[in-house]
């Protein structure tokens, strides 16, 4: 089962999980471990929240068999409830792992902060954080960059901060969730600064996301001051991914802003000429820890209206906000 497993054969594993008489905790562990990896490569959501549920179904029946589980259980049943966006069942797992004990370990910490973060809640992920006895780089990351997607920069750069202090070294990700923070805020000689202290201090080469969040800083200030590097970096991230679609787009949105319109036709131009694929959005929604697709081509605003039109009573509805992609015609 094992080497089953190892290759990615689930189908085949499951058959002999299914089959045996007694089943091991590790043997438990290594199925919902398994389901959790396979929602990473599935081909699209559905398939992703089958194995998720799966794994979800399988945890209930651990519990079930009398055998109690453990810190790896909990932690990857927590991953599992975080790429679901389950919050009631996370929450479940959260009571868990303090009635175990499990909740001191620094790996169950980690992910618990990561699964309030993926389901939007961070309140309670900031909660979480604050009372892990030690955290790790991933919570660090985690606990900065989800401050920075809900607006709270400031919270964000502090954290950043707290964690330089505290002598832990940021990685590349990291930083790409400090600069965004300077992107929401408008922040933009603090972002320049930040990025400068990413290459010169920690010799951290700069990858797409870093050159697309100093884009996004100058496109969403509209800033002229400095727009050229804002313009290097477009071309930078290009050079790095020239068949990126979001890289493009970006570019020509500051044409757009910079009233470079000449520059802005080029940049159409080469798009079709290239046959970039162009960016087509769609969301699915939570409600209750049950997912729907709520279509594509749309806003968020219409997920939630879908959502309206699917409950019977009050419950909270959770947007998650995907891409897919559609070749220029």
């Amino acid at each position: 089962m094992y080497l089953y497993l190892k290759m990615g054969w689930f189908s085949e594993a499951k058959k002999l999980f299914d089959g045996s008489e007694k089943v091991s905790l590790v043997t438990w562990n290594a199925m919902i471990a398994g389901h959790a990896q396979m929602m990473d490569v599935a081909e699209n959501s559905l398939v992703a929240s089958r194995n998720g549920v799966e794994a979800l179904d399988m945890f209930l029946r651990l519990q079930r068999s009398g055998l109690k589980p453990d810190l790896f259980t909990l932690s990857s049943i927590l991953t599992v409830c975080s790429n679901l966006v389950a919050l009631e069942q996370g929450e479940q797992v959260h009571a868990q792992t303090i009635k175990t004990g499990f909740l001191s370990d620094v790996v169950v910490g980690t992910a618990l902060v990561n699964m309030y973060n993926k389901c939007g809640s961070i309140k309670k992920a900031s909660k979480a954080f604050v009372e892990m006895p030690s955290r790790t780089l991933i919570s660090w990351t985690s606990m900065i960059t989800d401050f920075a997607q809900h607006g709270l920069s400031q919270q964000a750069l502090d954290l950043f901060n707290d964690m330089r202090l505290a002598g832990d070294r940021p990685n590349k990700v990291t930083f790409v969730g400090v600069l965004s923070a300077c992107s929401h805020a408008g922040m933009v000689d603090e972002g320049l600064n930040y990025f400068e202290m990413m290459k010169n201090e920690y010799k951290i080469t700069p990858v797409m996301d870093h050159y697309g969040c100093i884009i996004d800083m100058f496109v969403r200030l509209g800033s002229h001051g400095n727009i050229e590097l804002g313009f290097y970096a477009a071309e930078r991230l290009l050079c790095l991914n020239p068949r990126d679609p979001e890289a493009y787009i970006m570019l020509l949105n500051m044409y757009v802003s910079a009233g470079r319109w000449k520059d802005a036709s080029k940049v159409r131009k080469a798009m079709k000429d290239e046959k970039v694929m162009k960016l087509k959005d769609w969301s699915w929604i939570s409600i209750k820890d049950k997912e729907m697709e709520a279509g594509v081509h749309h806003s968020e605003k219409f997920a939630v209206v879908f959502g309206l039109l699917k409950i019977e009573k009050p419950a909270v509805i959770r947007v998650v906000k995907s891409m897919s992609m559609c070749r220029v015609s």
